[in-house]
């Protein structure tokens, strides 16, 4: 998406909380503007957005991108840690950005938000209930604010991924728990074809 963006003529600022992820960036991208900062924290996330300020002279789309997979496995045996982690990351993340975007997303051109949720979050997977919880949780702010601010203009949709083997960064996903018949085929599930695609929230 960052170079979707780059290549159309787009100013764009990404953030990451591992500077080495930054470090390769200014090296593949140098055209795109990195932040070091956890979006979970509402001091880094007004920092960001002030540096977004001055290195793009507006703002025109939001993309709300940022996430943990959170811990694998049966509910029981899930810590309340994890679940907190899982949420904040993956759900106040996006509540910050979004309130930081909006006031200068009224002054930005043809403004969009877009909120990254999971076709696990719509269709479930086992072992990945909190993960599920907090993309499934993306959704209904998405289809709110696509209502509080669409007629101000600003359209508001999520996208909704379907599975893959390998996270861009090269690390393998978590692996899922056995269960007789499982196996990573799910990605390629008649489910995930008929609901996978991206649909305008």
């Amino acid at each position: 998406m960052t170079r979707a963006f780059a290549a159309a003529g787009s100013k764009v600022l990404i953030c990451d909380i591992q500077p080495e992820i930054l470090d390769w960036l200014a090296k593949e991208l140098p055209e795109v503007y990195g932040f070091l900062a956890n979006v979970f924290r509402e001091e880094a996330v007004a920092s960001m957005f002030d540096v977004a300020d001055q290195k793009l002279g507006g703002l025109d789309v939001l993309v709300n991108n940022a996430c943990v997979a959170g811990p694998t496995g049966g509910i029981e045996t899930l810590p309340l840690a994890g679940w907190e982690r899982t949420l904040t990351v993956n759900l106040t993340g996006q509540f910050l950005c979004v309130l930081q975007a909006v006031p200068r997303l009224r002054k930005g051109s043809d403004p969009s938000i877009v909120n990254l949720a999971s076709a696990t979050g719509h269709l479930g997977m086992q072992g990945r209930s909190l993960y599920s919880a907090s993309k499934w949780a993306v959704v209904g702010p998405t289809k709110t604010l696509a209502i509080e601010l669409g007629g101000k203009g600003i359209r508001v949709n999520s996208v909704l991924p379907g599975a893959w083997m390998v996270l861009a960064s090269g690390r393998s996903l978590p692996p899922r728990p056995k269960r007789p018949g499982s196996s990573w085929t799910h990605g390629h599930d008649p489910r995930y074809r008929q609901h996978g695609p991206v649909r305008r929230q």
